[in-house]
């Protein structure tokens, strides 16, 4: 009994032949960054990024989009909820809306076929971690 689920966001049809000039150009640009932060390097900068790394992922991932977006696990002001949220963005895994789709999409087919990021795909460009968002998305 398989029911198939499109979400628009996820299947981008209409660009699955095509790179995403948009992510690719971002990702070049941080890796240029990462380069030249070589050059730059004082350990104010390095304790700020660690800080910002740490509330993007724990904060912002963990508590704002993963447990308060995605699973409603607790509730929070308005506000505290928007922090969370902003603290999310900031890991640059794209906005909450379309996080927690996939997200839920992920719990829904965990391991099978369907499941926006297995950990069991096939495919030879999972296997090469190319990076989802930059080369076109074909199913497992």
């Amino acid at each position: 009994m398989g029911m198939k689920l499109q979400i628009e966001a996820l299947e981008r049809t209409r660009h699955d032949d095509k790179i995403n000039w948009v992510t690719a150009g971002f990702m070049f640009a941080f890796h240029v960054g990462a380069l030249a932060a070589v050059f730059f390097f004082t350990w104010k900068a390095l304790l700020v990024s660690m800080f910002l790394w740490w509330v993007s992922g724990s904060l912002g991932i963990g508590m704002g989009y993963h447990r308060l977006l995605t699973h409603r696990g607790y509730k929070t002001p308005k506000w505290v909820e928007y922090f969370l949220t902003t603290c999310g963005t900031i890991a640059l895994e794209g906005g909450p809306i379309f996080w927690v789709a996939t997200h839920r999409i992920h719990h829904q087919f965990s391991d099978k076929d369907g499941d926006p990021h297995s950990p069991v795909c096939r495919r030879r460009d999972c296997r090469l971690g190319l990076h989802p968002g930059i080369y076109p998305r074909r199913r497992c």
